[in-house]
């Protein structure tokens, strides 16, 4: 019988800087900003940053590891996550939403076809 798998947990605080919160991942600290735009310092990266880079992360090392399982060559892979955000309120009454996201690969090892394998494993996880 497996473990029962324990929750992640991470916190999020607010900060003496209006706009600024202080985060905690598991070891990790770090602020988070609202941009100038919406009246927040602005000095650090913000939270559509901090969403795709775990979009981002979570391709490349879900790639990684499924390269290596299926014995896939893979001697690097760089992962671009974009998104644009749209209006607040432009398509849900009182939400912003991205109006466009888009993940782009970059393989080097894998053939064409071995690389089309892992990208569709990572569109169905």
């Amino acid at each position: 019988m497996q473990p029962a798998q324990q929750p992640t947990v991470v916190r999020a605080r607010t900060t003496d800087i209006f706009g600024r919160c202080a985060l905690a991942a598991g070891q990790d600290r770090f602020f988070v900003d609202h941009p100038a735009t919406q009246e927040g310092p602005g000095e650090y990266a913000g939270t559509i940053d901090h969403f795709l880079t775990g979009v981002a992360a979570c391709g490349v090392l879900m790639l990684e590891y499924q390269a290596r399982l299926r014995g896939i060559p893979l001697h690097r892979l760089e992962v671009a996550a974009e998104g644009v955000r749209g209006e607040p309120g432009a398509r849900v009454e009182g939400r912003s939403l991205f109006e466009r996201a888009a993940v782009h690969f970059e393989f080097v090892g894998p053939t064409d076809e071995q690389a089309r394998v892992l990208v569709e494993h990572y569109q169905r996880y």
